[in-house]
């Protein structure tokens, strides 16, 4: 039997179901949850059925409280066990690519769980992202650095570190360890309107292991570093409705002011959704 995997006929279906929509918006008008997750799961299931299913929740090793995975496909013969993972980002013209990160470690991670599934990456983005992010290389074939992961630049006027972004948004949850080595690997490129979907498996090279110790790589907090936080403070949430205490990465309106300055450089490179309410505690933001 062959294995389960994404392949570019699996993307492409996904983009055929994208495509009315974005053909009359553009890809700006497209969102994760709205568009993207369930065209991929329909594309799932017309190839495995009802093995496919969405935001299951998935013990990845050593990372105990990751959360969801977005897409999974169930082993044939275990309804517990997994023989296909991946994590889904639409990013439309938002430069959020730096967001991969996040999702290639815990895709790396979970592929080693004991029935090794194959996982994957399934990005979307307008042309315009893919052809200026300085993170578009997390989508081809590639073998990557998780040190230099970390530390890259996500812009911006600030320029915070792509790991500090994510321990915030991720409220400073962090792996023990990660592969010294990952690779992706290109399965499927696809347009759609203007811009495109790109698919890669990502797996660990090697048996080598890198430690996070204090949320960092090896311990080796970089001097810029805000996150984790020394001794965070509870966070003011203006609207708890809002949260979706599943999602990984959400940036959600917790208004502390220590993260004032995050919050103001994520809103300039357009990294916080526009429709978050405004707090009037603070004038700092």
């Amino acid at each position: 039997m062959e294995p389960d995997r994404i392949d570019q006929g699996i993307i492409d279906a996904v983009a055929a179901l994208l495509a009315p929509q974005a053909a009359s918006e553009g890809t700006v008008a497209l969102g994760e949850l709205k568009h993207l997750e369930p065209a991929a799961l329909e594309a799932l299931r017309s190839r495995f059925g009802a093995r496919a299913a969405k935001s299951r929740r998935v013990e990845i090793p050593r990372w105990q409280a990751v959360g969801r995975v977005d897409l999974v496909v169930a082993s044939p013969d275990a309804s517990n066990t997994f023989s296909l993972l991946a994590e889904l980002k639409w990013c439309g013209t938002k430069p959020i690519l730096f967001e991969g990160v996040w999702d290639c470690f815990k895709m790396a991670l979970g592929a080693g769980r004991p029935e090794r599934p194959h996982a994957y990456l399934i990005t979307g983005a307008h042309a315009s992202v893919w052809e200026t992010s300085a993170f578009a290389d997390l989508f081809d074939t590639k073998d990557h650095d998780p040190v230099e992961l970390c530390e890259r630049d996500i812009g911006g006027r600030d320029h915070w570190l792509a790991w500090d972004a994510l321990l915030y948004g991720g409220y400073d949850s962090y792996p023990e360890a990660v592969p010294a080595v990952l690779r992706t690997t290109v399965v499927a490129r696809t347009p759609v309107a203007d811009g495109e979907i790109r698919a890669v498996e990502v797996e660990a090279v090697g048996d080598e292991w890198i430690p996070f110790i204090d949320g960092w790589p090896h311990g080796n907090r970089p001097a810029q570093a805000r996150r984790p936080a020394a001794d965070p403070e509870a966070r003011i949430v203006a609207d708890p409705s809002r949260i979706d205490w599943d999602d990984d990465i959400q940036f959600d309106p917790a208004y502390d002011p220590a993260n004032a300055d995050l919050i103001s450089q994520l809103r300039e490179i357009g990294a916080w959704p526009d429709d978050y309410p405004k707090p009037t505690d603070y004038d700092d933001f």
